[in-house]
């Protein structure tokens, strides 16, 4: 598994490609699998594939595309006079094709001009319409393309360069192939001294003693354990919602140390799949079946419980085919697949195969829904384990401690109960009082009742203020309440006096002032509370001197 990956981080990492002067894109050869098919198969096939044949055209298949020359819509090497450029590019002939999709770009059209000149060729192997992803593995002939190359994979991509009419750079410097190969193995650029080393190290192994430095550390594990985890869905939450937390780390360790232990493929796919059913599981197997405990999981009140567990199955038969596969299965959900050699049938024989599994959530309360499942308990070192046990005793020691101070506590509440009853009977009391005389800048009517309250009539100004005059009392006043009231002759019956829809009133401003004989003194207010303060106009704010913000 470390070599496999190993390649394909590095399989790029010394040479760009470069055109060759000397050669134009007119003499770069076409090749049917790798430019014309792709494009028959994007633009065509719908229409004129395995499955459809409008006009009786089906392009997937040589025999029924070119094979009877005398009716064919290719005329080898001469492709302006072919049916198929030109129903591509002239719009007397009909509707330009395809006639339910974008129409081929210039480049397209090109490439399939290039094909019919050079003759069609239109290999015997993919004469049928099978896909090449379905056809037997046959290991190929390795080519001898040049005689520089270090490796049979140098010979290959050698090989399709020269078809392309592109060569190699030249090999870069030391400083960049190294940055290279730590950034591909390991994620993390090298250090100046690993830069340094290199370039000064000259033994003819020296490139390799650096890729094996990279593969022995315990960042390899993590580099290569990401594009896996982003396959496996990995997520320490719901993935909905609120997006609740879910323990799933245990997974993702053991993926890294799977990359890191150069765990054989085999075993890393076995143990996602059914490790559970291994003869004797370990711990490891155990967690890796955690592959398929990272589908998403949505407990918003409402949705139904088996509807999401069916949800959780179709997320694991797509993931397993993607994965695993190599293929997408989604389409196969509704219909047979359109392209693929996979019907509806065949998606809910591998959907049976998974559904086997119960509820995944648990009802906890009313219409709240958490996520449910197996657990297991994760061996601890032996560090871990004398930390963990030390805690848990330290616990239990705290809480025998606070049952004891409870305890004691129980004979002296009482006591305090009572003494603090005897506070608050003897501490200080509302007391309404009424007003000796009242003013109002708004024109109003106005009567003081016998309660002290102050009913206002007729106008209804749109700011307005109040002023209240109280006799001096001999007790000591430490609080001042104001009640706005509700009465039946309002409007909505208040307390504010708009309209019976409207029937709020907002306290902007309170100011308390003294008056002894004729001196007048300001009494600073503070810690003001409400039952109810509207939107931007909060109480702490009633009393900062400002009427624009109380």
């Amino acid at each position: 598994m470390r070599l496999l990956f190993l390649l394909a981080g590095l399989c790029f990492s010394s040479h760009v490609l470069m055109a060759d002067g000397a050669t134009s894109p007119d003499r770069v050869g076409v090749t049917f699998a790798d430019d014309v098919q792709p494009i028959l198969r994007r633009h065509c096939y719908r229409c004129h594939g395995s499955k459809n044949q409008e006009a009786g055209l089906q392009l997937n298949q040589r025999d029924t595309a070119i094979g009877d020359e005398s009716n064919s819509i290719v005329v080898k090497h001469v492709a302006d006079e072919s049916l198929l450029i030109q129903r591509l590019v002239d719009p007397e002939l009909g509707d330009i094709m395809p006639l339910d999709g974008q129409r081929l770009s210039k480049g397209e059209i090109d490439t399939l001009r290039r094909w019919i000149n050079d003759g069609a060729p239109w290999p015997d192997e993919l004469a049928e319409a099978n896909h090449w992803a379905y056809e037997p593995i046959v290991r190929p002939a390795t080519p001898n393309a040049s005689d520089t190359a270090t490796s049979p994979i140098d010979q290959f991509i050698q090989s399709r360069l020269k078809r392309r009419g592109l060569r190699p750079s030249d090999p870069i410097d030391r400083a960049r192939l190294i940055r290279r190969v730590s950034l591909a193995l390991i994620g993390l650029p090298p250090t100046p001294a690993d830069v340094h080393g290199f370039v000064n190290d000259p033994a003819p192994d020296a490139y390799e003693k650096v890729v094996d430095r990279l593969l022995r550390s315990q960042h390899y594990g993590e580099r290569w354990a990401v594009p896996w985890l982003d396959l496996a869905r990995y997520a320490d939450s719901n993935g909905f919602q609120a997006d609740q937390i879910r323990d799933n780390w245990a997974y993702r360790d053991w993926v890294i140390r799977s990359f890191n232990d150069d765990l054989p493929f085999n075993d890393f796919v076995i143990d996602q799949l059914a490790g559970d059913l291994r003869p004797n599981p370990t711990t490891d197997q155990m967690i890796a079946t955690g592959f398929h405990r990272m589908t998403t999981c949505n407990v918003e009140a409402g949705v139904h419980p088996e509807a999401n567990r069916t949800n959780q199955i179709v997320d694991r038969v797509n993931t397993t085919a993607t994965v695993f596969l190599g293929t997408t299965l989604e389409c196969a959900q509704c219909h047979d697949h359109k392209y693929d050699p996979f019907t509806q049938k065949d998606y809910y024989k591998l959907f049976a195969y998974f559904n086997n599994t119960p509820l995944e959530v648990k009802n906890t309360s009313g219409v709240t829904w958490d996520f449910y499942g197996p657990t297991m308990d994760l061996p601890m070192d032996p560090a871990q384990q004398e930390r963990y046990e030390r805690l848990t005793r330290e616990i239990e020691t705290l809480h025998s401690d606070r049952q004891e101070i409870v305890k004691q506590s129980d004979s002296d509440f009482q006591p305090w109960l009572d003494a603090l009853r005897d506070k608050i009977s003897n501490s200080a009391q509302w007391q309404t009082v009424k007003p000796i005389a009242f003013e109002t800048t708004g024109g109003e009517d106005f009567e003081i009742q016998d309660d002290g309250a102050v009913l206002l009539s007729g106008t209804v100004p749109d700011t307005v203020e109040h002023r209240f005059t109280i006799a001096r009392r001999d007790t000591t006043i430490t609080a001042i309440k104001v009640d706005l009231l509700i009465d039946d002759s309002i409007p909505g019956k208040g307390p504010g006096r708009g309209d019976e829809k409207r029937s709020n009133v907002i306290l902007s401003e309170l100011t308390c002032e003294s008056k002894i004989d004729s001196k007048v003194q300001s009494i600073a207010l503070q810690d003001p509370v409400a039952d109810f303060s509207q939107t931007n106009w909060d109480v702490a704010e009633a009393i900062d001197g400002n009427r624009k913000s109380g």
